[in-house]
């Protein structure tokens, strides 16, 4: 603002003052020694002009001055505040930490009504300035920094201010900082500044602890009643002891929880723990949820909770039933019209019509005849069928599953049986081997492959007895292919009504290295029922037959009201669980990495092998690696670095990292025809993340023709510092308020205050000084006025 002023200058105006009576006292005198004027020299007028004149001479002797005032701008004082923008200050209940802190400053500024210039920063791992209208007007950004670097941040600041140093720098934070033995450094240079820096710390006092699910890593696609593991990582904190359950709850579209499948009590440890969480798959569910209740002081109950998602293979399972039963020496009878029959009564029907019972399921039989020669039941979907048995690998690998019921080692061929063995070893078939009188040793079965792959080992003489058996579960524990009911009780209720076979198979004994024993001859006789892995591959022993030319109540009346139920569930659990890994036994190409879950700064190592269409190992495709996030929403980095030494493709994405959609070739070893790649991954995740998910997608190519593709999905999980203690540490915000002088506030109103008081700095005014003679109209006035007295003495004849 401009302030105007008139003033007269009092000690110029006595300087001109005796001049000016001089001057007056001169004309005095001259006139009074010309005379009296002549009359017509006294016209008033000329008197008028003269007098003018007179007055203007006077005022300019005064000499009257204009002073124009002008204060220098007000300058604010500047006030820098630094957000704590880290993960830790997510924890809080019910509001986060974050929330706190934006709640006091937004108080703050509000309270002090812009007396102070203030300049908010975010900081964690780097200093960002933030836009103080955006930051007022509504949703901020949240804290997604994995790490607090306080002092990095204080020494940035400093590196930013101007000539002048500010009024004071306001901190907002939990103060769980790294490395806060660096307080004096901290301090040190606004010390010097004399600018303190006051604190505003967030979170409830250091009580409680952290109980966290960081990651769950379960299989992307599974089939119905496949057994899935879920290796699920805790972070806990302050809890030492103390003990929690660890649900695994399945999830309805709505979000809602539909039922608990599976609970684990686990006892809790400072720090990251691994528990795994089993449980068996169900056709309507999902998506699933892990649950942890939280303990009294949880200081971040929103992190007790992780999706997970399984995605339920519907692609049929194929099993192919080799039976030998006497009666089915023979394929059914033809009709005249050269159709099948029904053959609903044959021994091998109460287990082919068990698996198709279920839609997921698809079952062909192949009736082994006196000299063992295999040939195709021809049913009405089959007719058109070749009746001969399979004559490549391709075609045996079609199938997940082998049934070997009652059928001797004539049945199949050399060649076959080293199909069977890749096919099971390599390749994760199911091989089932049931009893009869030409089923294991009685068979001849023994010292083949197929001995080799199953859990038992077989007696070199005939080892059927033909006395009667009956089944029953052994050890405390129900696997699950002897689950009948959610509900054991109903289980074991069902089992003891389970009844008698005509005949068993006399085993040496269960293989202790490869074998489980899952049943036994009621009482604790012989071993009945067994299973185990070879390879990729799963199988099984029954020493029963499952036909019912030697077991008709076994096959036809195990159930209730007289009919099978229990020995057809019986049956799908059994080759549900054979087939559990058999997928990849059709596929073209199969893929694997070396672990299920890996840390930052690891190595993945991944491999796959490719067959041709005779399912043959095949060198002749490339195949190519590309990799997309689990999660589409927002804009994360992917974590694995491109590899040293390998050429980069046209259209790459530059950089240090692989990007996503980014292809790359995996490297074609020609001895061994195996793909690998080894993938680093990046030291740090992006955003102090715990974890991240994401997909391997693998093609296989021969020139530009697609042959399969196939997909993996890898887990990286992190430990990062700034989680592993989720306690606020007021004691060092206080002391860095301390040693530099400034104030610790705990609410926005306060704070507010302590800017308003902050001193407004002003300068000297500047006072321009203006002469009012110095006018163009009074020198105008005045020669006006002499002209005019000067045409008026010529006029009247004076001069």
């Amino acid at each position: 603002m401009t302030l105007f002023e008139v003033s007269l200058d009092v000690g110029s105006a006595w300087a001109v003052l005796p001049w000016l009576a001089a001057a007056l006292v001169t004309l005095a005198w001259v006139r009074r020694q010309c005379g009296e004027p002549l009359a017509r020299s006294r016209h008033w007028a000329i008197w008028a002009c003269r007098g003018g004149v007179l007055a203007a001479l006077i005022a300019i002797g005064l000499n009257p001055v204009q002073v124009s005032v002008t204060p220098t701008p007000i300058h604010r004082p500047e006030v820098h505040v630094l957000l704590d923008a880290s993960q830790s200050m997510r924890l809080g209940s019910p509001d986060s930490r974050w929330l706190e802190g934006i709640s006091v400053l937004r108080t703050a500024l509000d309270r002090q009504n812009g007396h102070a210039d203030v300049r908010v920063h975010r900081f964690g791992e780097r200093l960002v300035s933030v836009d103080l209208a955006a930051f007022r007007s509504g949703p901020f950004t949240g804290p997604d920094d994995s790490d607090t670097h306080l002092a990095s941040a204080l020494r940035q600041l400093s590196g930013r201010l101007g000539r002048d140093a500010p009024a004071t720098v306001v901190v907002i934070s939990d103060g769980r900082v790294r490395d806060p033995n660096k307080l004096e450094e901290m301090a040190a240079a606004w010390r010097k500044l004399h600018v303190p820096v006051h604190v505003v710390p967030v979170g409830k006092p250091a009580e409680g602890g952290d109980v966290a699910i960081i990651a769950g890593v379960a299989p992307a696609k599974a089939r119905k009643q496949a057994q899935i593991t879920v290796d699920v990582f805790l972070r806990s904190f302050g809890f030492t002891g103390r003990r929690v359950e660890l649900q695994l709850q399945a999830m309805g579209d709505n979000g809602v929880v539909r039922k608990t499948i599976k609970s684990l009590p686990v006892t809790l440890q400072d720090g990251v723990q691994p528990v795994a969480i089993a449980f068996r798959t169900e056709p309507e569910f999902k998506k699933y949820r892990l649950h942890v209740n939280p303990l009294p002081g949880d200081l971040a109950p929103s992190n007790n909770d992780f999706p997970i998602e399984i995605e339920l293979d519907r692609t049929k399972i194929r099993v192919l039933l080799l039976d030998g039963s006497a009666e089915s020496n023979a394929s059914p009878r033809q009709s005249a019209a050269g159709e099948p029959i029904d053959d609903s009564d044959m021994p091998y029907a109460p287990f082919r019509d068990a698996l198709i019972a279920d839609p997921d399921v698809q079952c062909t039989v192949y009736s082994v005849g006196p000299n063992g020669d295999p040939r195709r039941v021809l049913t009405r979907e089959t007719a058109h069928l070749s009746p001969a048995f399979p004559q490549t690998a391709a075609e045996l690998l079609a199938y997940d599953a082998i049934v070997l019921s009652n059928v001797p080692r004539t049945s199949l061929s050399d060649e076959v049986l080293v199909w069977l063995e890749e096919w099971i070893g390599r390749r994760g078939g199911g091989l089932l081997m049931a009893g009869g009188p030409r089923s294991f040793g009685a068979g001849s079965w023994t010292g083949t492959v197929v001995e080799r792959m199953l859990p038992v080992e077989f007696s070199e003489s005939v080892d059927w007895d033909a006395a009667p058996a009956a089944l029953e579960p052994t050890g405390a524990d129900l696997h699950p292919i002897w689950k009948l009911f959610e509900d054991e009780r109903a289980t074991r209720s069902a089992i003891k009504n389970l009844p008698e076979s005509q005949g068993r198979n006399n085993w040496l004994r269960v293989k202790p290295q490869s074998g489980t024993q899952l049943g036994s001859q009621k009482g604790g006789g012989n071993p009945l029922l067994a299973v185990g892995a070879y390879g990729r591959g799963r199988t099984a022993a029954i020493a029963v037959p499952v036909t019912a030319l030697w077991s008709p109540a076994f096959t036809r009346q195990w159930g209730e009201g007289g009919d099978n139920r229990h020995f057809a569930k019986f049956v799908r659990n059994t080759i549900y669980w054979l087939t559990e890994d058999s997928a990849i036994g059709r596929r073209r190409l199969v893929a694997e990495t070396d672990k299920r879950y890996y840390r930052p700064g690891e190595t993945i190592s991944l491999s796959a092998q490719t067959f041709d269409e005779t399912a043959n190992r095949t060198g002749r495709y490339r195949v190519e690696a590309m990799f997309e996030p689990k999660q589409l929403e927002g804009d994360v980095p992917s974590p694995l670095k491109w590899p040293a030494g390998r050429a980069r493709m046209p259209g790459d994405s530059a950089g240090p990292l692989i990007g996503w959609g980014d292809p790359i070739e995996l490297h074609l070893d020609p001895a061994t025809k195996e793909h690998a790649l080894s993938l680093p991954l990046a030291e740090m995740l992006a955003n102090g993340s715990a974890g991240i998910a994401f997909k391997l997608e693998l093609t296989a190519y021969e020139g530009k023709t697609q042959i399969d593709s196939t997909s993996l999905d890898v887990q990286i999980l992190s430990d990062p510092h700034e989680q592993q203690n989720p306690l606020p540490d007021r004691e060092f915000l206080s002391k860095l308020a301390s040693v530099t002088g400034g104030r610790e506030f705990t609410d926005g109103e306060s704070l507010g205050d302590a800017l308003k008081e902050l001193a407004i700095a002003e300068g000297p005014q500047i006072v321009h000084r203006t002469p009012l003679w110095s006018r163009e109209w009074l020198l105008g006035v005045m020669l006006g006025l002499l002209a005019a007295e000067w045409f008026l003495r010529r006029w009247l004849g004076l001069g």
